[in-house]
């Protein structure tokens, strides 16, 4: 052979020759410089993207992304090893999903508590409800009996503000409760 028809064979066998080690490094490579581009392209995209919009691709993408394991898995005969397994990972799923589900249902019952939302004052001394307070509600809330004196009134409402106040962690709705019941008794 001439040396001009021996360099291309040399390069053909460099990549695609032997074990083909040289050939999938090289692959392998190319596939990491690629992959990171997407990932620089999708970070740049996804500060300028509509929320609804991502969520939409991200469905897509995982579909596709899902898919193509699937495929894989299939055609290199793992598929029934992969089936075993993702049946545990789906049964630690779904209790994860449960465990999940209490617990947000447990922090929107907080905030609810906090803000004076829906079952606000459970446990509480007042009613549990909103709006216009009575007079015995006003006294039961202050922790005061008939015929307290003004003093007394203003005594009540800041010994329990300083403890219920939304600034010191406390509920909006429980301070406002407080507030209602000291004017109500001082005719405000």
């Amino acid at each position: 052979m001439t040396p001009s028809c021996e360099a291309p064979r040399m390069w053909f066998l460099m990549f695609c020759g032997g074990k083909g080690r040289e050939f999938r490094m090289a692959v392998y490579f190319i596939l990491g410089i690629l992959l990171l581009v997407g990932v620089l392209l999708l970070m740049l995209g996804f500060a300028d993207a509509d929320p609804a919009v991502m969520a939409r691709i991200l469905k897509r993408t995982f579909l596709i992304a899902a898919a193509g394991v699937l495929v894989y898995l299939a055609v290199t005969g793992r598929l029934g090893a992969a089936a075993g397994g993702l049946a545990g990972w789906a049964i630690l799923a779904l209790r994860w999903h449960g465990i999940w589900r209490q617990v947000k249902q447990a922090r929107e019952d907080y905030q609810d508590f906090r803000d004076g939302g829906a079952g606000a004052g459970v446990g509480s001394r007042g009613s549990g409800r909103s709006g216009p307070i009575t007079r015995h509600e006003a006294l039961e809330i202050l922790g005061l009996e008939e015929g307290a004196d003004e003093a007394a009134i203003r005594e009540a409402h800041h010994r329990l503000m300083v403890k219920i106040h939304p600034d010191q962690g406390g509920s909006n709705w429980l301070a406002t409760r407080i507030n209602q019941a000291r004017d109500l008794l001082l005719r405000k």
